[in-house]
């Protein structure tokens, strides 16, 4: 599992806001271990984005976070 170390790290020194969001949403689920309706209602975004970006994290990590742009 990638340490909440890195994810702070990554998220920091990414310019993109949208890569930014992901990174987050990922950081607070997996790493915080918070539900994911608390966090999608907090990004002000859906639960099946949350869901879409989580299952993309699970299968290609931070870089399949960086290639979508939805």
């Amino acid at each position: 599992m990638i340490a909440s170390t890195l994810l702070d790290s990554v998220y920091k020194h990414e310019s993109d806001a949208n890569v930014r969001e992901r990174i987050l949403l990922v950081r607070r689920i997996i790493s915080d271990d918070q539900d994911i309706v608390p966090v999608s209602k907090e990004l002000h975004k859906s639960r099946d984005w949350a869901y879409k970006w989580l299952k993309i994290f699970d299968k290609e990590g931070l870089e399949g976070l960086k290639e979508g742009q939805t």
